[in-house]
């Protein structure tokens, strides 16, 4: 018998963590276990992990990094795809091994197992938005490899708390403010669970991404205790520090005054994402000893949002016992822009910065940071 433990978000629900720590599992926890690591794409790194998600998507749809990728060089794209499901197709038949760091292949041809056995480990968020012909072929295909036992997890986040992570980091590369316009924006979460629910039935677990409510408050430590009790069997990950950290509120004002001041051409370059990232962290390094604050929704967005979630809270709470605590200094009688359904500014999304003296600290950091990365 082969077993997948299958992780699929949603999006900017600790997905980073949980993936950090698989791809960390020492190889005592992982032969203790009878597990093995499936690869999160086909460079022989551990991020990001689109790949599994992209085999299904058309290519308006991939995640942005990997459709520039595919707008650059197709063919290469193609490739790149098939090799990554040879990689998925081998490690599934192999025990597990000890992986080395920067290897193509992570699994040793002599272990060979040709009827495979264990437990898979795989994550991406980006599975979470797959329509149901597509996540019935993902079935199809695992199961053609030999998966006969499914757990599929996801962590559903308060819908207040989602908008201000999904914003934020859209920000980090788009001036673009319509796609996440709060009377407009949706999270879904019903829609999604429902399309993988009718595909695995009772093999699907919902989570709140609540710190409260997850095992040892951490989001990595309860994916593994539900892992453990599936197994029936003890697994420990231990969590890394740094994965994905959010931007401070001066941060990303700044960061959107930089992307409205370059020409649009820059932004459709497939290396753009990956400066962006290194001169993020340039800049992310320079705002701790700035005491630089945290992103606060505008009170009527955190409002609007809240309301236009009301179905989704209750259909959670009655079908999976998934129960939100309201945003606190909640008001019905808040609005939004008298007469503005559209284009709005990113300070009536956002607060904005409140110290003009740290944010011109932090702008002489930001400057540093564009002559070391050239962006």
């Amino acid at each position: 018998m082969t077993r997948l433990f299958l992780h699929i978000g949603s999006p900017k629900a600790g997905s980073s963590a949980i993936q950090a720590a698989i791809q960390g599992l020492s190889e005592a926890a992982m032969a203790g276990a009878d597990l093995q690591v499936l690869p999160a794409n086909p460079y022989g790194k551990p991020f990001p992990s689109g790949f599994v998600a992209a085999r299904y998507m058309p290519p308006a749809d991939l995640p942005r990094y990997l459709r520039l990728r595919q707008q650059r060089d197709p063919e290469q794209f193609q490739q790149d795809l098939q090799q990554h499901w040879r990689l998925l197709s081998e490690g599934l038949r192999r025990r597990p091994q000890r992986a080395v760091a920067g290897w193509r292949w992570p699994w040793p041809l002599a272990q060979r197992s040709p009827q495979g056995g264990g437990t898979a480990l795989l994550s991406s968020e980006y599975l979470w938005r797959l329509p149901a012909d597509q996540v019935r072929r993902f079935r199809q295909d695992f199961e053609a490899l030999g998966v006969d036992d499914f757990r599929v997890i996801a962590y559903v986040r308060q819908p207040v708390s989602a908008y201000a992570s999904f914003l934020q980091q859209w920000l980090r590369l788009s001036t673009d403010l319509e796609r996440y316009n709060p009377l407009r924006w949706h999270y879904q979460p019903r829609q999604h669970l429902e399309t993988w629910e009718a595909v695995f039935g009772d093999a699907l677990v919902v989570r709140p991404f609540e710190r409260d409510q997850l095992q040892g408050g951490s989001v990595v430590q309860d994916c593994f205790a539900q892992l453990s009790a599936w197994l029936d069997r003890p697994v420990q990950g231990e969590e890394v520090s740094g994965v994905n950290e959010a931007l401070s509120t001066e941060e990303l004002f700044l960061v959107q005054d930089l992307l409205r001041s370059l020409p649009p051409a820059s932004l459709q370059d497939p290396q753009w994402p990956f400066r962006m990232a290194r001169f993020r962290r340039l800049l992310s390094q320079a705002a701790p000893p700035l005491d630089c604050r945290p992103v606060r929704l505008q009170p009527w967005v955190r409002d609007q949002v809240w309301q236009r979630h009301q179905q989704d809270l209750d259909w959670l709470e009655q079908r999976h016992g998934v129960v939100f605590p309201a945003p606190a200094e909640l008001s019905s009688a808040t609005a939004a822009p008298p007469e503005q359904t559209t284009g709005f500014r990113l300070d009536q999304l956002l607060c904005p910065p409140e110290d003009s003296a740290r944010t011109l600290a932090l702008m002489r950091q930001q400057l540093i940071a564009v002559l070391a990365e050239g962006v």
